[in-house]
């Protein structure tokens, strides 16, 4: 009887855990699938997608700098204690699992294990010492007209050297180049994260943010530095853009809108109202240096004319359309599918969702339908040869009705 009620205690336990065994069993090592991207390795969850990490599975780190792929969440565990997980960076000393999941699921596809350790994370869990971390501190500014380069020195004495200054555009090319206790975690392009082991050197239009951390991290004193290097290359062509923030260091000088010369509202940044061709010139709070650009707003969407109108939504015959910039893109759907326009007419009746979208972004759309029958001579809808094999099944049903046999 006893050993009946142990077995049963037995089953109750194992019970409890199998849901937890289950879990266990499901969430495989992560796999690296790439060296030498990003932030050092790539890493991948079986089916889901991975994330880039500056060190290998099960190896201890300094500091720990994850980007996570869209659409996965991951679990940060500490020492057996989940964790917070802010901006990608961990910093503080411990034993990690990460595990990774999809975005509002609970499963587990993957975990990948590692460690931090380094004196920074010592001086977080110190009593007697208080450590301060500071984004973005105000910096000093010089300029080099030899090299064209803009370069920021934070208070402990590190460097930024960069082509465009902090927060400004630039038409050309850009190059950033760091002083030796300066390290880069991160690069993003309009939001997604960019390859950097090539080096700091960047061409293609975008918005930029660059997270450099002083790589000492406060060692030498009471306070650590964070930067979040912003700047933006833009394209030559029209922009669709409401405001220009004077780069970190500068005010703003002058404002030109087509030549003539507008009131400034703000040192802090330019308002731009009107469309048009602007040059905005900004100066250093000493006035001893001067940033200039120049750009072309555009916030007009561009039309399509329809011949003849399509006004009243109800085309009442085929016509011909034209764009009011041959350079802008134009998306047909016809009855919901996607369709190309090999010549400007319209001769298929249907729903129509015209768009129209220009190099600056600026869209419009349009929605009609076409009531008119079907136009042979426009070579969309070839309705003669389904006519022709028509009367010839007319003519074999008719020989067939009267075949006699002899």
């Amino acid at each position: 009887m006893r050993r009946e009620r142990m077995v049963l205690m037995l089953i109750s336990l194992l019970s409890l855990l199998l849901p937890q065994s289950a879990l266990a069993a499901q969430a495989v090592d992560c796999v690296m699938v790439q060296e030498d991207v990003g932030n050092g390795y790539r890493y991948e969850a079986p089916g889901i997608g991975g994330f880039s990490i500056n060190g290998q599975n099960g190896e201890t780190l300094s500091a720990a700098v994850i980007s996570l792929d869209p659409g996965l969440e991951v679990q940060i565990l500490r020492d057996g204690y989940e964790a917070s997980f802010s901006d990608g960076v961990i910093l503080d000393n411990g034993s990690y699992e990460m595990r990774i999941f999809r975005e509002g699921e609970e499963e587990v596809y993957g975990v990948f294990h590692f460690a931090v350790q380094n004196s920074y994370g010592e001086m977080l869990g110190g009593e007697d010492r208080e450590l301060v971390q500071i984004s973005n501190p105000k910096m000093e500014l010089d300029y080099d007209s030899q090299e064209g380069m803009f370069t920021y020195t934070l208070p402990d004495g590190e460097t930024i050297s960069s082509r465009v200054p902090f927060g400004g555009w630039s038409e050309s090319r850009n190059d950033i180049e760091l002083s030796d206790q300066l390290n880069v975690y991160r690069v993003l392009r309009d939001g997604q994260p960019q390859d950097f082991s090539e080096g700091l050197s960047f061409n293609l239009p975008g918005s930029y943010r660059v997270t450099i951390w002083d790589n000492e991290l406060g060692l030498s004193g009471d306070t650590s530095y964070r930067i979040d290097y912003c700047f933006v290359l833009s394209s030559r062509g029209p922009r669709n853009i409401s405001h220009i923030s004077a780069p970190m260091g500068f005010q703003t000088e002058s404002l030109l809108w087509n030549g003539i010369p507008l009131p400034i509202d703000s040192k802090d940044f330019v308002h731009l109202e009107l469309d048009g061709s602007y040059e905005i010139a900004f100066e250093s709070e000493d006035g001893s240096l001067t940033w200039q650009t120049s750009l072309l707003r555009d916030t007009t969407a561009p039309t399509v004319t329809f011949t003849p109108d399509i006004s009243s939504r109800q085309a009442p015959a085929y016509g011909e359309f034209s764009r009011s910039e041959p350079d802008a893109a134009l998306e047909i759907r016809w009855n919901g599918q996607q369709v190309e326009a090999y010549t400007p007419r319209l001769a298929m009746d249907g729903r129509y969702q015209i768009t129209i979208t220009d190099t600056a972004g600026n869209s419009r759309q349009y929605e009609f339908t076409l009531r008119k029958g079907y136009d042979i001579r426009g070579g969309f809808l070839i309705v003669l040869p389904v006519l022709l094999l028509a009367a010839a099944g007319g003519i074999v049903f008719y020989w067939r009705r009267n075949m006699r046999v002899l």
